[in-house]
């Protein structure tokens, strides 16, 4: 958790870590901090209602009215749009303080799940991920998004899109070697329904599982061309 002090009337309000790892996805994920002055606010929006609920219980006492249904005009391609709001209030100005690094830094499993859920998506075929972090820059990514990913086994690489302008951007690719699977694995501790498409499906995650514990047990190294090919090879039994 982290500790928040309200300097107005020099109170300490403490952000649960479900309250945290929300306020999160203002910076790395689909929602974001509005307001200017003294009070802010969190504010998310998605076509699937469900991840909201989960955002809404998580945020607890921050969070105002219900979740809003509102007009798409296209945007998603969607008729409809859900949209849910925290209170406004000094608590979320004061994280927003927080330096971006610092804020990263805070993340979790449940972080990690909620910005995968918001910003990530998988290619079934090869088992990967790709994780749109185009607002952040290269070094940022390199520095601070990496190395922290890392720290639950991830190991992401940064890839470039260019447009047709010129303008660059970058996105973490997380391959089946790299994480994928424990990114996919995370997910199941925090299931949302209706995006169970960001998940590997339960038999790859079986035979993957699997495998792992017999080479261990084992004692056998194998390369990375062969596992894929002996995972592929059980799933073609199934």
């Amino acid at each position: 958790m982290i500790k928040t002090k309200v300097m107005e009337n020099q109170q300490d309000y403490i952000l649960s870590t479900g309250q945290t790892q929300v306020l999160l996805t203002g910076y790395f994920g689909d929602g974001c901090i509005v307001g200017n002055g003294k009070n802010k606010y969190y504010k998310a929006s998605s076509i699937n209602k469900d991840i909201l609920v989960v955002k809404k219980m998580l945020l607890g006492d921050l969070t105002k009215g219900v979740i809003k249904n509102k007009s798409n005009s296209g945007g998603f391609g969607e008729n409809s749009i859900y949209v849910l709001s925290s209170i406004t209030t000094h608590i979320i100005t004061h994280f927003d303080k927080i330096s971006l690094k610092d804020k990263f830094n805070l993340i979790d499993e449940l972080g990690i799940a909620l910005m995968i859920y918001d910003d990530g998506s998988l290619h079934k075929k090869n088992q990967f991920y790709n994780i749109c972090t185009h607002s952040q820059s290269y070094e940022f990514q390199r520095d601070v998004m990496i190395p922290k990913l890392n720290s639950f086994g991830i190991y992401p690489k940064i890839t470039t899109e260019r447009k047709k302008d010129g303008r660059e951007f970058y996105y973490l690719r997380v391959g089946r070697h790299e994480g994928s699977f424990i990114i996919s694995e995370i997910l199941r501790k925090y299931p949302v329904e209706g995006m169970e498409y960001k998940m590997w499906s339960s038999e790859t995650s079986r035979e993957w599982r699997k495998l792992q514990v017999e080479l261990k047990s084992e004692k056998r190294v194998v390369s990375r061309r062969g596992f894929t090919n002996e995972i592929n090879r059980r799933l073609s039994m199934i």
